[in-house]
Parts: structure tokens; sequence; C-alpha cells
């Protein structure tokens, strides 16, 4: 299997700085997640990053496990995750408190799992931030 360029730069960084790979690729899309975790629809990202729909898609896919928002959701789920540092309980009252909109608890379920993942990448990225 031959090696792309982006291949050779993770390399290169897990090499100089012992950044590990994955970490590199999570710091090369980590807008893109954040801005999912926080409610984005997909073709909102999209257009931020000017980037096709269907590579959001994959980096979502790809890290979060999860295919992103059709469209944008009225409340934040990352910051409701944080606020109550995780509990699910208190998340899913929260969002009742923060939101008209009754949402399935598929929706919520979803939230808060893109939530808990993304700070999960966030702290494995925190570790590194200064080596680069």
């Amino acid at each position: 299997m031959s090696q792309t360029l982006w291949d050779e730069v993770k390399k290169y960084y897990e090499e100089q700085f012992s950044i590990p790979q994955i970490v590199t690729e999570y710091i090369s899309v980590q807008e893109i997640l954040k801005r999912s975790a926080t409610g984005y629809s997909n073709r909102r990202i999209a257009r931020q990053f000017n980037l096709p729909t269907k590579y959001v898609e994959n980096v979502l896919i790809d890290h979060l496990l999860f295919t992103g928002w059709e469209s944008d959701l009225d409340f934040n789920p990352l910051a409701l995750y944080n606020k109550v540092y995780g509990d699910y309980v208190a998340y899913n009252y929260e969002i009742q408190l923060t939101t008209p909109i009754v949402y399935s608890k598929f929706i919520v379920n979803i939230s808060y799992n893109v939530s808990k993942e993304y700070n999960i990448i966030k702290e494995k990225i925190k570790k590194y931030e200064s080596k680069s």
C-alpha cells in the first residue's frame, strides 16, 4: 500500500514530536468535530470550511461514529454536556429546559454520546498541544 502525503505528515509528527498519528488526525479535523458536537448541521459545517458535505459526513463517521446532523439543532449539546459534567439524567433535563422542541430519546442519546466522544478526543489532543 502506498503512502499518501498525509500519511507522511502524520509519520513526521510522530517521529519528531512523539505525537501519535491518530492525534495528528484529530487535530486536523477538530473544528469539524467541535461544530458537530455543538449542534451544527453537516451542510453548515461544509459551508463554513468550503468543504464537500460528504467529506464532513465521512469525518464524523470516522471519528464520532455518527453521520452528522441533517439540520442545525436549537441547543448546544456540548455546552449542556459540559454544564452537567456528563450526567445523562441532568443532560436530558437541561435539554427540556433549554428548548421548546421535544427531541426524541434517539436524538438526546446521540447528542450526548457525540459530546462525550468529542471531549475524549479533545483530552487526547490536549496532552500534545505544547509538543507541536
